[in-house]
């Protein structure tokens, strides 16, 4: 189930059975459609801390883990049931040891002043879910060390003649236009 979390705005995907089913989906098409993204990522690479906010069950962390070996990665997940399937993913993949895992949300300042500096940002099919993204943005890029590099992958709406949109579910998803206004807010 998703639902609006209480003490924020932002969309959460709840439930163990959907947490499980989310990773048995992912590592059957994870490659597939994040692909892209880890050619993006390959070409940004940095050494350090990474930080990724919504992490999911950890699938892409492992993913990220195996194909980059960043000395950290810190994991931003606002759902409890997606942190305990990570933690156990993780744990199984023998990348526990060096993932930290913080349930919260993206847009929470005080929690991400709290994790320090990063090497790498990162995010995937996310953004859409955030109750604030020009807030989480500045938040993000707060969070860069000097050199490092913040990619944010996620779906785009497509604009059709006259006033018809498509969208994503019944979740957000930006036009080229919208991100740049966004960025601009955020100050990047």
């Amino acid at each position: 189930m998703t639902y609006i979390h209480e003490s924020s705005s932002s969309a959460v995907m709840d439930g163990k059975e959907r947490a499980g089913n989310y990773l048995a989906m992912q590592k059957v098409f994870g490659n597939i459609y994040l692909g892209k993204f880890y050619q993006i990522l390959a070409e940004n690479r940095r050494n350090g801390r990474y930080l990724e906010i919504g992490a999911g069950p950890g699938y892409q962390t492992a993913e990220v883990m195996k194909r980059l070996a960043p000395e950290e990665i810190v994991i931003v997940e606002p759902s409890k049931d997606m942190i305990s399937a990570a933690d156990e993913y993780l744990t199984q993949r023998g990348y526990r040891n060096k993932v930290e895992l913080r349930c919260g949300f993206v847009e929470d300042e005080n929690l991400i002043n709290s994790l320090g500096k990063f090497d790498l940002i990162y995010s995937t099919l996310s953004m859409h879910h955030w109750a604030d993204a020009a807030h989480a943005l500045r938040n993000l890029s707060k969070a860069l060390r000097p050199g490092g590099v913040m990619i944010i992958h996620d779906f785009r709406r497509i604009e059709l003649p006259g006033n018809l949109k498509l969208h994503r579910d019944s979740h957000r998803a930006y036009t080229p236009m919208e991100i740049e206004k966004m960025l601009k807010q955020a100050g990047i």
